[in-house]
């Protein structure tokens, strides 16, 4: 009987040893999971702000390019800021798809991949997105004070637009240079995160990471 009792209560224990382990595990996941969707909402705050001043930009271009379809750089001007006023919030949106698809119920690896998809998309809008400023704001700056001033700057002064464009073509091919310079030189000495982490936004760094020591802690 005392033999019978003992293995009762080694097996109780084992059982609430088993229960401890359970919920320590669910409450430490709940915790970085909980982090991630908190870094995620931040996220989509900004992206959601975006999406909203991209529409707003569209709305006040489509009427612009229309209204001026007669003159040719004014068109295309306006079609140009257009498009990537449209390019912008598609990318938003589709950023925002990704988070709010999240089911943090899932398993840690299909979450990281989710992370990782997003990490992706992030990087090439911020390149994509990001490298055309360098012309598009003389294109903003033509379009706006024609929309709002009246005076046409491509008519008038016309060496400003063409000298300010010759620039931004310039400075678009040195930073293509440049971040690809930055990107084999961080490929060579076995540190390209910290470049892709720029373009991705470190938040989303740390989202990752916190489900990374998460898959870490359940292997162990």
């Amino acid at each position: 009987m005392e033999l019978d009792e003992l293995k009762l209560a080694w097996r109780s224990m084992e059982q609430r040893l088993d229960s401890a382990g359970k919920l320590g595990l669910q409450l430490y996941r709940e915790s970085r999971t909980d982090r991630v969707r908190s870094t995620l909402r931040r996220l989509m705050a900004g992206q959601s702000l975006q999406v909203a001043i991209w529409i707003a930009v569209t709305t006040v271009v489509a009427p612009f390019w229309i209204e001026h379809r007669a003159v040719p750089h004014l068109l295309v001007f306006g079609l140009a800021l257009h498009a990537y006023a449209v390019v912008t919030v598609v990318s938003s949106v589709l950023q925002i798809c990704i988070m709010a698809s999240m089911d943090y119920s899932s398993p840690v690896l299909a979450l990281q991949r989710r992370l990782i998809q997003l990490r992706t998309l992030r990087i090439w809008s911020t390149l994509l997105l990001g490298l055309p400023w360098w012309l598009l704001w003389t294109v903003g700056f033509v379009v706006g004070v024609k929309h709002w001033l009246g005076i046409d700057l491509y008519a008038t002064a016309p060496a400003f637009v063409w000298s300010n464009l010759g620039f931004g073509v310039l400075a678009l091919m040195a930073s293509v240079w440049l971040a690809r310079r930055i990107a084999r030189r961080a490929k060579e000495t076995g540190e390209p995160a910290r470049f892709a982490d720029d373009l991705a936004g470190h938040s989303l760094r740390r989202a990752i990471g916190q489900l990374g020591e998460l898959a870490r802690f359940e292997r162990d």
